[in-house]
């Protein structure tokens, strides 16, 4: 998935959730134009103000989003 797909995708449905590494993790695009991300069922997330700055600073497993969004099959 690259970032053009992802914004196609949360337009389209609002959230994504997705597997990395055998951790299930959501972006979810909030009323506000904000994106919460976190790990999945956690009871956590993080609100960021924009999809950039969700890419840039939401972290799995030691890497930013957009580094790992590459790799995530959907």
């Amino acid at each position: 998935m690259n970032k053009r797909e992802l914004i196609e995708y949360l337009v389209a449905t609002g959230d994504l959730t997705f597997m990395y590494n055998h951790t299930w993790y959501f972006i979810s695009a909030l009323p506000d134009d904000t994106y919460s991300c976190g790990v999945a069922d956690s009871g956590e997330d993080i609100v960021f103000r924009t999809l950039d700055e969700a890419l840039d600073k939401f972290i799995i497993e030691g890497k930013p989003f957009n580094e790992v969004l590459c790799d995530i099959d959907w």
